[in-house]
């Protein structure tokens, strides 16, 4: 009997051990994110979109945030909406220093699909444009990715389909984790987040 009960301490022991573990490591990554966004955003940076979010008259959406850290105008946004729609106007121009926001939506509450597109800005006058993919599916993560192309490309239905297919996309799983994408000039750097509504923070800036 004293061996059973010395087993199971053990077992008891051990699995109280791994599970504190496991919670100080998810703890200190949740830490150091949320430094990590703190470091990007200011409060108001940080309320803005969950603000958006509010005016929306569906949970099933995205809403977007485009910083400018370069030295040139964000201008001559362009969208393709493979699934949903946009809401609003997409801001037009995007200064440096500033951030805007938009955002997308489920277009019926009677089919199973979600919301995807393509949302795309011209730097200055470098002909560099950053093509920016996203998706809140009906079932599954939300996810997102970045491109750089030249400014002359359609966005249509064939980049859409190139950025939905491509290796690279980011589907982070309850975690906020940062991904990016370089060019010679500029990067683009953000993350999404999970549930509904979507909340998808992009900045941009010089190299």
């Amino acid at each position: 009997m004293k061996f059973i009960t010395k087993v199971l301490t053990a077992v008891v022991t051990t699995a109280a051990t791994t599970a504190t573990g496991v919670m100080t490591k998810k703890w200190l990554m949740e830490k150091k994110e949320d430094e990590w966004t703190k470091q990007q955003m200011t409060s108001a940076e940080r309320l803005a979109l969950p603000t958006l979010a509010k005016q929306l008259p569906t949970k099933h959406a995205i809403c977007l945030k485009v910083k400018n850290k370069t030295n040139s105008v964000l201008h001559n946004p362009q969208v393709y909406s493979a699934s949903g729609q946009v809401t609003g106007s997409v801001p037009r121009v995007v200064e440096p220093g500033e951030y805007k926001c938009m955002a997308a939506q489920k277009t019926t509450s009677y089919y199973y699909k979600g919301i995807s597109g393509i949302v795309t800005y011209d730097i200055g006058d470098t002909k560099n444009r950053l093509c920016i993919y996203y998706y809140n599916p009906y079932f599954g993560n939300n996810a997102f990715t970045f491109q750089w192309d030249n400014d002359s490309r359609p966005v249509d239905k064939d980049l859409f389909e190139q950025m939905s297919h491509g290796s690279d996309i980011w589907s982070p799983k309850g975690t906020v984790t940062w991904h990016s994408k370089a060019n010679q000039l500029y990067e683009a750097y953000g993350f999404i987040s999970q549930g509904d509504p979507a909340y998808l923070h992009v900045v941009v800036c010089d190299k």
